[in-house]
């Protein structure tokens, strides 16, 4: 069974200063110095370590499959869509359980994938270095579980009255009046970038405002651009219709994501940027009480939780499915009746291509369609919540730099540890990863932060805030692109056709008890609810009710 983990901060040690405590269990600790010019600081990887490739598929023997561990259902992934797909077979939410022996394997060493929360002693809040919030007017699927689990929550603040904009080296609170330093067309000056989006999408759906999501639904169905529909097109062709690229840049700069105004399917971006219901919430104890939570009911039921086994190879032998795992100890056997994939489009990717069975399929034609988009995590502690003093005492504050977005944690309370989360995407990402990863390709990931990385997150700290900022006690560092996940979240391809795609993925093979759920091919990209979304889809086609 796997045991939650936690995430331990590795302390950073001034020169010539008095050693501070080291926090239990930090395995990577690399004290230094700090002079001017400053020193790197210290800090632990987030995570398992990274393997750049995969060695050939183990072999394994007919007697190895005479003598394998069968189960009624292997789930694979033991992110939230895997454990959700278990926990509700399993009747832990109260309904009929089908009576099944279930099997779930996981290639790291925690559950929940891509919700981890960092337990670090002392943090002002949990640090959720993956998925961070939900919207509970729109995600009932998690609010159901907050129910039922009967979770206490707080509300995720995102918006502050002294929160800061740098952008272009101009640097204003947001509730200034201070006009953007954009070069805006006659038409755009004046607006918000909230405004200007609107404006754009207004010029391919008249009247998208006053709809409700039904009627907004077909009416990206139906919308063409000229003589294109919108289902062949991508948001930038449509922004790019009736806003100048400066305007564009404003809104990306803005909205704090470059993946969600990237080229992606235009109609499923529209119908994304256009929800309504804008509270965000979290559990207060981290994201990861979900997982957690369903871990420990599905530990009173017929369920192994397997860590440390990545599926290599999907066979069938025309009576049951034959899996082939890797573990540190080699090559493991399992067999079964039915089969769920809980992964992300680059483990599912790798999965497919040693495994012959699943090569020339919708499954794997389906894989194209998806775009895996990195996002970067730096959370940086600090002996006194320093943004204090500028006003500022929670959400966020945006710039163009690299840091992308900065969010606030902890307003002094007594014996709380205050930090901020840098939080970026896109290629404000890949800067990240080239100052953390230097080298020529195939060199191992390394698991300590470089001292380059370092220094350049304190120096554009001081930049985006005009002021000379404390050095941080302790970070942690993680990018969602490894081979373990692939991506931060997905996004659908421009002429993808994402609700037929994403039908069609839920059961890949025809007459075959294969199933994909996850948040990667559902049509609520980047969230939790868009996995628990197609796991109840799966459920739906596996028999439950």
């Amino acid at each position: 069974m796997i045991s939650p983990t936690s995430t331990r901060l590795c302390p950073y040690q001034p020169a010539r200063a008095k050693k501070p405590e080291a926090l239990a269990g930090c395995p990577h600790a690399a004290a230094s110095a700090a002079s001017k010019p400053p020193k790197p600081l210290a800090y632990t990887h987030a995570t398992e370590s990274e393997r750049p490739v995969d060695p050939p598929v183990p072999t394994v023997s007919l007697s190895e499959w005479e003598n394998a561990q069968h189960y009624d259902v292997v789930v694979v992934g033991a992110g939230i869509g895997g454990m959700y797909t278990a926990w509700r077979m399993q009747g832990c939410d109260g309904s009929k359980p089908m009576g099944k022996k279930i099997g779930i394997f996981e290639r790291t060493l925690h559950t929940g994938g891509r919700l981890h929360t960092a337990k670090v002693a002392a943090a002002a809040h949990p640090m959720d270095i993956g998925g961070m919030r939900y919207l509970p007017a729109q995600n009932p699927l998690v609010q159901g579980l907050v129910d039922h689990f009967r979770m206490d929550t707080q509300k995720f603040v995102v918006h502050g009255d002294n929160n800061l904009n740098y952008l272009r080296g101009q640097r204003s609170t947001q509730a200034s009046e201070t006009a953007p330093p954009y070069n805006l067309r006659e038409g755009e000056r004046g607006k918000s970038a909230e405004e200007l989006l609107h404006q754009a999408i207004e010029a391919t759906i008249p009247g998208h405002a006053e709809m409700d999501r039904p009627q907004l639904e077909k009416a990206v169905a139906d919308a063409r651009m000229g003589e294109v529909p919108l289902s062949q097109l991508g948001l930038q062709n449509v922004l790019a219709r009736s806003l100048s690229r400066e305007a564009i840049q404003m809104i990306t700069d803005l909205s704090g994501y470059e993946s969600d105004l990237q080229n992606w399917d235009a109609g499923q971006a529209i119908l994304e940027l256009t929800k309504s219901g804008t509270e965000y919430r979290v559990p207060k104890e981290g994201m990861s009480a979900f997982h957690d939570a369903m871990q420990h009911d599905l530990s009173r039921t017929k369920t192994d939780i397997r860590a440390n086994r990545t599926l290599r190879r999907v066979e069938h032998d025309g009576k049951q499915f034959r899996l082939t795992f890797e573990s540190s100890g080699g090559a493991v056997a399992v067999t079964a009746d039915q089969l769920v994939l809980n992964l992300p489009k680059v483990p599912l990717q790798q999965v497919v291509e040693d495994s012959p069975f699943l090569q020339h399929t919708p499954l794997e034609e389906n894989l194209s369609k998806v775009e895996a988009n990195p996002l970067t995590r730096i959370f940086a502690t600090y002996e006194k919540p320093w943004w204090n003093e500028m006003g500022i005492t929670g959400g966020r504050s945006l710039t163009d730099l690299n840091l992308g977005q900065v969010y606030y944690y902890g307003n002094g309370e007594p014996g709380k540890r205050p930090y901020v989360q840098v939080y970026n995407d896109g290629e404000r990402s890949k800067f990240w990863e080239g100052l953390q990863n230097p080298g020529e390709p195939g060199v191992a990931v390394r698991l300590e932060a470089t001292p380059q990385l370092v220094e350049e997150l304190h120096k554009e700290l001081e930049e985006m805030h005009g002021r000379e900022l404390p050095r941080p006690t302790g970070l942690v560092y993680k990018r969602w692109s490894d081979p373990f996940f692939g991506a931060g979240w997905h996004t659908w391809n421009p002429g993808s056709r994402p609700r037929e795609s994403a039908e069609s993925m839920l059961q890949p093979l025809t007459g075959l008890p294969l199933f994909v759920c996850g948040e990667a091919f559902s049509t609520a990209q980047g969230w939790v609810e868009g996995a628990l979304q197609t796991s109840e889809q799966v459920l739906q086609k596996m028999g439950k009710g």
